[in-house]
């Protein structure tokens, strides 16, 4: 087995091993929006909306994170974030192919944006408004992510 080979291998079970610890969300969101019945979800069940969208992004991030270490991407400390998801949408030629659509990075970016809004809000912060279109779309979106990312796995096996 080569070196590069090894590399992928090591790689593809990271993402998988991350995987199996979004995967778990989607029911637990489908779950808790059960409890919501028809009136506006309160600022504790707000706050638990909000833990599982920010424990989505920060799975989708640390996949994102391994990708762009095997494949040699550094990134200036101060955009760190905008940048590594910006990374996902460019096939790099000859190195990596496109790990996600442009269609996923626009929804991600908006889980990316609550999430750093989350992890310096307060709970009394929350807007349900604002949160309202990312939990309703939540398992629509995980199930594409995962789509995508088995997909670019199926790319890394098989570059021809």
């Amino acid at each position: 087995m080569t070196e590069e080979t090894r590399i992928i291998k090591t790689l593809i079970s990271e993402i998988r091993f991350e995987l199996e610890k979004i995967l778990p969300l989607k029911d637990d969101m489908l779950l808790l929006k059960a409890s919501f019945g028809d009136i506006e979800p309160d600022k504790f069940k707000c706050s638990a909306a909000g833990y599982l969208l920010h424990n989505f992004y920060n799975g989708v991030e640390n996949i994102f994170k391994s990708i762009a270490s095997v494949f040699g991407n550094k990134f200036d400390k101060e955009e760190w974030h905008s940048t590594l998801l910006k990374r996902m949408i460019l096939e790099i030629e000859d190195v990596r192919p496109v790990v996600i659509s442009k269609n996923l990075y626009k929804k991600l970016l908006d889980y990316k944006n609550f999430r750093h809004f989350f992890r310096h809000a307060y709970l009394f912060e929350l807007d349900w408004n604002k949160m309202k279109e990312l939990v309703d779309n939540f398992e629509k979106n995980l199930d594409q992510f995962q789509g995508e990312i088995n997909e670019f796995i199926k790319q890394l096996q098989n570059p021809d």
